[in-house]
């Protein structure tokens, strides 16, 4: 199942690159981290460990973009995001 997501995020990517020009050079991705939350609110938590502009500077890891696939099961549109 996991590599369908991955073919379904290089997609979004490359589609990406046509309408952000900032994303239009990226030609590959890093490896995918997979981690399982224990529910009752635990996620992802929003966090910059990037801290560059445009692929440029000294603290630069060259990170442009990062997408979350979350594969609950039981999934419900007033659970945000959107099923694919």
């Amino acid at each position: 199942m996991l590599p369908t997501y991955m073919q379904h995020v290089d997609t979004l990517v490359s589609e990406l690159g046509v309408l952000i020009p900032e994303l239009n050079n990226v030609s590959n991705r890093s490896k995918a981290m997979l981690t399982c939350y224990p529910g009752h609110g635990a996620r992802y938590v929003k966090h910059t460990d990037n801290h560059c502009r445009l692929g440029k500077g000294g603290h630069c890891n060259g990170r442009r973009l990062t997408t979350l696939i979350y594969l609950n099961e039981g999934w419900e549109k007033k659970d945000g995001g959107q099923k694919i």
